[in-house]
């Protein structure tokens, strides 16, 4: 009969649990229980509890020789250095005891990563879910969503457009317009806002306030029936020419009075809403004008009818009159009338 060479010991250390023999009362081996693994690097080796997100089977329970696996292998829930599973606890034993985190489910097939939500659904921490929970009908992730896809609230919100009444995703009536995501438990989220008054929507569910372009009956006759009255034009201070913007014909452009050597009238505002200059150097003597009936300072009419040309020297208009004034006798420091007798050639020095 062939022998077989066997050990038998007299009682484990610390942390190590005995293998029996065939006779069921020898300790044949000492291996680490189920829940820890040997440390190698220990003197002497010892037992160490599996660290969580790992789940270790403990040494071979059949192990009788140094050589056979005592101290048990740790092994990872996560395989191929993925994410997302994880233990509760230390001391796990197996597979069974790896659970999905925040955002992930367990695998379809056992040893295989796990599944992440993505899109608008959603999983718990610690859940043992095989698929993700869809958000509620009628609510969505935002689409620049990047927080951790556990909490129901953070992940399905009410999107542009809805509100939320009654556990009920809806549309925004006419007229009103949501243009943000919001959560539900944000007390914004069961109302849409109003349009600019006299402006509706052309449909529910306006995600927009720009679409807010459909004006309502009674504006929009009020809108085409106001036009800009005689001595006034249209007036954009945030145009590079003000009096004369690129854009004339737009409803939220102002009109203003015409100032000083600019007007409009009936038949100029036939064409054009904008300010006219005065031409020849003719100007106007008050702001909202309608003609141009004076000429301007520095120049004036030679006699009814003609053209403003320059006044002649010894002469002057403020820009108050057709003609130009003869300056009137002073003396050479009398600054007073210096300072009115003006002309397109300068101050006159007597």
């Amino acid at each position: 009969m062939n022998s077989v060479e066997t050990y038998v010991c007299l009682r484990c250390r610390t942390g190590y649990v005995p293998v029996k023999g065939s006779d069921g009362k020898s300790v044949v081996q000492c291996v680490c229980p189920p829940g820890t693994f040997q440390n190698n690097s220990a003197t002497p080796k010892t037992c160490v509890p599996c660290t969580t997100g790992s789940f270790c089977p403990g040494g071979d329970p059949k192990a009788r020789t140094p050589a056979d696996n005592i101290g048990g292998n740790p092994m990872s829930c996560n395989v191929n250095n993925s994410t997302g599973l994880t233990t509760k606890s230390q001391r796990s034993t197996r597979r069974a005891d790896c659970i999905a985190q925040a955002g992930y489910v367990l695998p379809a097939t056992a040893g295989t990563a796990a599944q992440e939500c993505t899109g608008s659904t959603y999983a718990p921490a610690f859940n043992r879910l095989r698929s993700c929970l869809p958000c509620q009908s009628g609510l969505a992730a935002p689409l620049d969503y990047t927080g951790a896809r556990d909490d129901k609230l953070a992940v399905c919100q009410v999107p542009p457009g809805k509100f939320w009444e009654l556990n009920v995703v809806r549309d925004c009536p006419k007229g009103l317009y949501r243009e943000e995501y919001v959560r539900t438990d944000n007390k914004t989220s069961i109302a849409c806002l109003s349009c600019p008054e006299g402006w509706t929507t052309q449909n529910i569910g306006t995600p927009r306030k720009s679409l807010c372009n459909v004006l309502l009956p009674g504006y929009q006759d009020a809108i085409e029936d106001c036009i800009v009255a005689p001595g006034s034009g249209v007036y954009n201070g945030n145009d590079t020419n003000p009096w004369s913007p690129t854009d004339p014909i737009n409803p939220n452009t102002p009109a203003k009075e015409c100032p000083i050597g600019f007007y409009t009238n009936n038949d100029t505002l036939a064409t054009s809403n904008t300010c006219q200059a005065c031409s020849n150097h003719g100007s106007t003597t008050a702001p909202g004008s309608t003609s141009c009936t004076v000429c301007a300072a520095g120049y004036g009419k030679s006699q009814a009818g003609a053209a403003c040309t320059a006044c002649a020297y010894g002469s002057y208009n403020q820009g108050s009159s057709e003609s130009c004034n003869t300056c009137p006798q002073t003396t050479f420091n009398d600054f007073a009338y210096l300072a009115v007798a003006t002309s397109a050639h300068g101050l006159l020095s007597f």
